[in-house]
């Protein structure tokens, strides 16, 4: 019985101590912590330096359709088997060459402007005193939207 007693007596008390720390914890939470989002889609589409960045892709891309294009041409007036097969490993290795470098070239000023997107969020952050960012797509609720200030900024 005295055991009885002693168990409900600790367990009341653990019980009665949680709930008083997680209310704390809650309190805490909610006054003291800054929280932002920002849509990080909206900003690529909206962001000019994302749109130029997609029409030049855009164009070389075409150049690279118009090589591909005169490479077939050339290819097919050869009448020669062997001159024909060499054409074509000449052209397919020069296409490889550029589609890597035009990969590589794109990727590296992607990186940049995800660089420039991330220290105008990070700049918001600090002069608005935010604890945490979040991305708008991976919270439910909550949060100041900061993705008009990110755009402002990036302008």
């Amino acid at each position: 019985m005295k055991r009885l007693l002693k168990f409900a007596f600790v367990s009341a008390l653990i019980f009665g101590t949680a709930v008083i720390s997680s209310n704390y914890a809650l309190s805490v939470v909610n006054n003291g912590v800054k929280i932002a989002i920002v849509d990080i889609q909206e900003v690529a589409v909206k962001y000019p330096k994302v749109e130029a960045l997609q029409k030049s892709q855009q164009a070389k891309l075409a150049e690279l359709q118009k090589f591909v294009e005169n490479a077939n041409k050339e290819i097919m007036k050869e009448k020669d088997a062997t001159k024909r097969k060499q054409l074509e490993t000449k052209y397919t290795n020069e296409l490889e060459t550029k589609k890597k470098a035009l990969d590589a070239d794109y990727k590296k000023q992607l990186a940049t402007l995800d660089n420039n997107i991330s220290t105008a969020v990070s700049n918001i952050a600090k002069a608005n005193k935010y604890d945490y960012v979040f991305a708008k797509n991976a919270v439910l609720y909550g949060g100041e939207n900061i993705t008009a200030e990110v755009l402002k900024n990036l302008k």
